[in-house]
């Protein structure tokens, strides 16, 4: 039975754990777009 719990418990944390991972790297790909967007608007003004 405990050996049942501390795989679930191994499961539920690594998967907060990759989430955790895949936000972080949602958020930096969202900042280099982000940071491209306005590179571009600085060397094309007036679009």
């Amino acid at each position: 039975m405990s050996i049942i719990l501390l795989i679930l418990a191994g499961t539920a944390a690594g998967g907060v754990v990759r989430a955790l991972f895949e936000m972080r790297q949602q958020a930096r790909e969202h900042r280099q777009k982000k940071e491209a967007l306005k590179k571009f608007e600085q060397e094309h003004p007036g679009r």
